[in-house]
């Protein structure tokens, strides 16, 4: 686990292909070649028209509505300044898991880990979707935690996560809003997300002997 969260750097990665709207790298919407990362320095909300999901295996009108339903970044920036954990990575990391080959997950998780060492990035929340896509995320959690870094797993098919071996797992809210619900009020929604990140950053921050999700 992370020895201090109130010190750590703490890294943003999803599989639900939460891209510049307008797709500027042309990331493809199923069986991904490729992951991305995009510069978050600064930018505290993931706003409409400005952000877009490129997935081709989920309804992307909710995230085309607000990306932070699937990449939280506002939540994990008001947790930030709120001194919960130290510091978000300055990027994040982007693919699609829809039917991505479990090597190319192996690869991203492979490449994005020894970039992040580099930067001493401490820790990682994960995002996934739907089924592939969690499968790819759970792989790229697992590959990314054989490089010594804590990684937690944010997805709503938690069987998969736990099949293919990723080790903390915190169970979202739904496929196409991961960490959002799209009936709330925004103040209620926002709420939601910051409470799924705390589960996360107390999940990097917990000693666990065994595969743990947290409830």
């Amino acid at each position: 686990p992370i020895d201090n969260i109130k010190t750590a750097t703490i890294a943003l990665v999803t599989s639900g292909g939460i891209v510049p709207m307008g797709n500027p790298d042309h990331l493809e919407s199923a069986n991904a070649s490729k992951y991305l990362k995009y510069n978050i320095n600064g930018i505290n909300d993931l706003k409409v028209n400005e952000y877009e999901t490129v997935h081709g295996g989920f309804d992307p009108v909710y995230a085309i509505e607000d990306a932070d339903r699937v990449l939280p970044l506002d939540a994990m920036r008001e947790l930030e300044s709120e001194g919960v954990y130290g510091k978000l990575y300055d990027y994040y990391y982007t693919t699609v898991g829809k039917t991505t080959a479990v090597a190319n997950a192996v690869r991203f998780g492979e490449e994005i880990a020894k970039e992040l060492i580099e930067n001493k990035v401490d820790g990682i929340i994960l995002t996934s979707t739907w089924g592939t896509d969690t499968r790819c995320g759970a792989t790229m959690v697992k590959t990314i935690e054989k490089f010594g870094i804590p990684a937690v797993h944010v997805c709503t098919i938690v069987p998969i996560s736990q099949t293919v071996g990723a080790n903390r797992i915190v169970p979202g809210i739904a496929i196409p809003y991961p960490t959002g619900n799209p009936t709330l009020e925004k103040e209620d929604e926002i709420a939601l997300r910051k409470m799924l990140m705390l589960k996360s950053l107390n999940a990097l921050s917990t000693k666990i002997a065994e595969q743990t999700v947290v409830g």
